[in-house]
């Protein structure tokens, strides 16, 4: 079990530097104890530090340090399962980050008796949304900005970091990313991503436009990523969910916990 939530956690991770290590406004480094990424735009989005083995007596010190590193930048603060130390809020909340998430890792092997992505009515509904091409996979710049109407409600500085993602890294079959949005009237509903690490696809991403909440979209896109991973070689997927709402969901689909992954967020 131990070793299947370091690979979890390991795909969470890895989802964040991945990407901005190829293009070329931004860098990934370990500095003081964290692995991060900095890249110039204002948002908490594509600044982010992850915190790995770092010793308590120099947190306080290393954490001052990593604030200056990213002026004048926002950046979010990554905690995972495995990261050690656990118990920093108060020190964290004493040098002015916020906690914006307290998320459990959830995990779903394939080769589970008995499950329900496994069953045939899913494989229909996988089989029936690919025939029906409602919901499609990114491929060009174009495609792109589909998934950047819905991402840009959340973050206006997505447009210009997916951008460069299209135009510097390109969707070839063997990059471990994929983009995904389902299409409705001629709009962009709902978006997901994948991301490949060793046997496990993580989910990320899942998010639905305001004005197409509570009809499904995010339903059917979970259920055709799920085929989708499985199709393409994963034996795990994993997630994290962000409400006690979400958990007990997931746990009804067969999803067992892994961890918990805390966020905090540090404002200009």
């Amino acid at each position: 079990m131990e070793n299947l939530i370091d690979l979890c956690e390991n795909t969470v991770k890895e989802k964040f530097f991945y990407i901005p290590q190829f293009l070329n406004d931004c860098s990934v480094e370990i500095y003081e104890g964290f692995k991060i990424t900095k890249s110039p735009y204002i948002s908490s989005m594509f600044n982010i530090a992850w915190l790995n083995n770092i010793n308590p007596v120099h947190l306080e010190s290393s954490l001052n340090k990593l604030i200056n590193h990213f002026k004048p930048n926002p950046f979010a603060l990554w905690i995972g399962p495995n990261s050690t130390p656990k118990q920093i809020n108060e020190i964290l909340q004493n040098l002015g980050f916020v906690k914006e998430a307290s998320e459990t890792g959830m995990t779903y092997a394939f080769n589970q008796i008995n499950n329900s992505f496994n069953s045939a009515n899913i494989k229909e509904l996988y089989d029936e949304i690919l025939n029906s091409n409602i919901i499609k996979e990114i491929n060009d710049e174009n495609s792109m900005k589909f998934f950047i109407s819905v991402l840009e409600n959340y973050d206006p500085e997505a447009r210009k970091y997916y951008l460069k993602i299209a135009n510097e890294l390109g969707f070839k079959d063997n990059k471990p990313y994929r983009f995904f949005y389902h299409e409705a009237d001629g709009c962009s509903t709902c978006i997901a991503s994948l991301f490949f690490k060793d046997e496990i696809c993580g989910i990320f991403d899942v998010l639905t436009h305001d004005n197409y909440r509570n009809q499904g979209h995010a339903s059917k896109m979970m259920k055709y990523l799920l085929n989708f991973a499985k199709e393409h070689g994963a034996k795990y997927m994993g997630l994290t969910a962000s409400s006690p709402e979400a958990v007990s969901i997931y746990k009804k689909l067969g999803f067992i916990e892994m961890g918990e992954y805390d966020c905090y967020e540090y404002k200009r």
